[in-house]
This record gives C-alpha cells, sequence and structure tokens, in this order.
C-alpha cells in the first residue's frame, strides 16, 4: 500500500512539472506573438522616443544631414524627417540570456525618411500619378533608413528562436536553422495610407546588423544604410516563419509541442502575425504551409 501512494505521489508531482512547464512554454509563444502584433500598432500610431536633439549636440548635423536635409529647427516633430515604421532584427548564435546579441534578443529601430508631404510640396507636378509607384517613391525619394536608439526584446522563460522547416503541400521539408535570420520591417505607407510587411531571411550586404558592435553605445543617429534593398515584391510575398523552443518544449514532448509563429507580408494589420496550428497544414494566401521545429 505504501508503495502505491509513493507511486501516485510521483506522479502527480511529475504531472505538475508537466503543467508549470507547459504554462511556461505557452507564456513564451503567446508574449512574442503579442510583441510582433504591437509593432503594428506602432506602425499606425507613432510614438517618438528618441532624446531631443539640439545644434551643439554631436549627432545633430548626421541626424538631419541623413534624413532630412539642412533644416534649421530640431525640435520633435517640427523637423522634416517622418517617422514610418519600425525594423525588428534578429540576434545571432546560442540563446544565452547574458549575452544580449544571442538567439534569445530581438532588437528594433525606427525607420525614417524625408516626409513625403515636403517632398510633394516642394515640386508638386512631379508626383502626378505617383499613386502607380509608390513602393518606388520610398524606395528611392524618401530614402528609408534606421534610426537609432534601439529598443531590445527578450523572449520568456529561456525560449529561444528558431527557424523551422517548412513545406508547401506534400514537397520536402526544408529551411531548418538553429537561429533565426534576417528582419521584418513593417512601416505605414504614405500615399494610401496602408501597413506593409517586408519580411527577409537575410539582409542586403551593404545593411549592417543592429547587432554589429558599431551599435553598442545605442546613441541617437541614423544609420547611413538606407533600406530600399529590402522594399522588393518578393519580401512582402513569401512568409516569414519563427519556431520557439526552450527546455519547457522538450519537457512537454520535444519538437511535436513546439509551435510556429508566422508572419504574413501580405496582411496588413495585426493579424499579419499566426500561430501556426500543429500537425495540420496552414493556409497562409490561399497556399497550403506545414512547419516543423526540427530538420
Amino acid at each position: 500500500m505504501l508503495a502505491i501512494t509513493g507511486l501516485l505521489f510521483v506522479a502527480l508531482i511529475a504531472g505538475q512539472g508537466n503543467n508549470i512547464a507547459r504554462r511556461r512554454y505557452d507564456d513564451s509563444v503567446n508574449g512574442f506573438m503579442a510583441f510582433l502584433q504591437n509593432q503594428f500598432d506602432f506602425a499606425m500610431n507613432i510614438q517618438n522616443w528618441r532624446d531631443h536633439i539640439t545644434p551643439a549636440d554631436p549627432n545633430y548635423n548626421a541626424f538631419t544631414a541623413q534624413c532630412i536635409g539642412d533644416v534649421g529647427d530640431s525640435q520633435i516633430g517640427r523637423s522634416d524627417c517622418a517617422i514610418y515604421g519600425i525594423m525588428l532584427e534578429f540576434g545571432t548564435g546560442e540563446c544565452d540570456y547574458n549575452n544580449p546579441k544571442s538567439g534569445c534578443f530581438v532588437r528594433y529601430t525606427w525607420v525614417v525618411g524625408r516626409d513625403y508631404r515636403t517632398l510633394r510640396n516642394a515640386n508638386p507636378d512631379s508626383w502626378a500619378g505617383v499613386m502607380d509607384s509608390e513602393l518606388d517613391v520610398m524606395t528611392s525619394d524618401i530614402g528609408l533608413r534606421r534610426a537609432m536608439p534601439w529598443r531590445q526584446q527578450s523572449v520568456e522563460w529561456g525560449s529561444r528562436l528558431r527557424t523551422p522547416a517548412t513545406r508547401t503541400g506534400d514537397d520536402p521539408f526544408t529551411g531548418w536553422n538553429e537561429n533565426v535570420t534576417g528582419a521584418i520591417m513593417i512601416i505605414r505607407m504614405p500615399i494610401s495610407n496602408t501597413v506593409q510587411v517586408f519580411a527577409s531571411n537575410s539582409l542586403p550586404a551593404r545593411v549592417d546588423s543592429i547587432f554589429h558592435t558599431d551599435f553598442d553605445s545605442n546613441d541617437t543617429r541614423v544609420i547611413n544604410q538606407t533600406l530600399g534593398g529590402l522594399l522588393t515584391e518578393n519580401n512582402r510575398t513569401n512568409p516569414k516563419f519563427i519556431c520557439l523552443d526552450s527546455p519547457d518544449s522538450w519537457q512537454i514532448g520535444g519538437v511535436s509541442a513546439m509551435r510556429t509563429i508566422a508572419v504574413n507580408p501580405n496582411a496588413n494589420n495585426d493579424s499579419a502575425v499566426q500561430l501556426f496550428m500543429q500537425d495540420t497544414q496552414n493556409q497562409i494566401n490561399g497556399v497550403n504551409y506545414d512547419a516543423r521545429c526540427s530538420n
């Protein structure tokens, strides 16, 4: 009788541990989904968290020259520099909470450029029929760039970000990677007033990652490299997949318990962030996708 009671107690403790692991893993998935969805609200309702820059500040000239040209008014909200949205970049390497550059962190910066209204008002004749080429306007005339300071988001409960293997239909699974790479850019288009998403699994060579040591100081400035290379039709068509892996996921079932988050660039609100169902195909833009957090 005592032996049976002991076994029941051990089973009860093990079951309770699994329940805790499940709750922690679900919290990490839901928390990261909420973070991604909140970025759409930011793109529609811009908040300026940068410090005030004055002409005496050594960063002032670089900020104005790279973004807006020579203007004399540095007051927040009164320059010809507009904030168009936000850009997320993923850390690299093994997840290590003592190393903020690892694969359990995301850094994000504003996406800024020349104010569309200022450009249009300066030469209205050249903007006739521009609705047909809004993407061209964003890549050339406005000159989108990232503006620091960056902010940082960690994943809860020791979870890390990986790239899952995916497939369409009955094709073989491909794409498994230990780390998520690339970026997600969410911007509000100035003419159509719609939110557009651009997702890439890599960065153009001329765009240095915000995780580079050059940006450790995190001072207020605009980064020289333009982001036109990310604004392609391909990057707003193909979904970006992110697998959340953690010690808890292995306790509650391993690979079969891990969840994949998909970011659909074809959507223009927070519904772009989808949680894939497990053991079934999920549809994005009429295409059936399957994802798993392993080869």
